[in-house]
């Protein structure tokens, strides 16, 4: 069993090596005018460019309603996100603002939530005395 693995082993490696020798043959009915032509995507709306097109045709599709719409996206995109970055940066600001005062005032509210928590223990104790008679 084992040498009729290495057997085929070894018929499949010359076969790889014959393959390897010989020169691939390219068939140009399998391509189409289309897969010929070098295309470029605009970094702006994603449409298709052809290298070989004529500089009227790029200045139509550059001053197109689409291509302008999308640049009209793209810097609207960008102000959004930097007016969200120093939004961010103030909210960020103000949190440790906060905390800080939060962390001084801290001591005096914690003495109120003492005071307030005796005063509902006295109540009970008063109302259990007063449910009972």
């Amino acid at each position: 069993m084992v040498d009729k693995a290495q057997k085929a082993l070894e018929e499949a490696e010359a076969l790889k090596k014959l393959f390897a020798k010989q020169e691939p043959v390219l068939d140009s009915s399998k391509y189409t005018a289309a897969d010929v032509r070098l295309l470029c995507v605009c970094h702006i709306c994603g449409a298709f460019l052809s290298v070989y097109d004529s500089d009227q045709r790029l200045a139509d599709h550059f001053g197109g309603k689409l291509h302008l719409g999308y640049m009209q996206i793209h810097d609207k995109l960008a102000e959004l996100q930097e007016e969200r970055s120093k939004s961010r940066k103030l909210d960020r600001y103000d949190d440790r603002r906060s905390k800080e005062r939060s962390r001084d005032q801290g001591n005096s509210r914690d003495q109120g939530r003492d005071y307030d928590h005796r005063s509902r223990d006295c109540e009970r104790y008063s109302d259990r005395g007063r449910a009972r008679n």
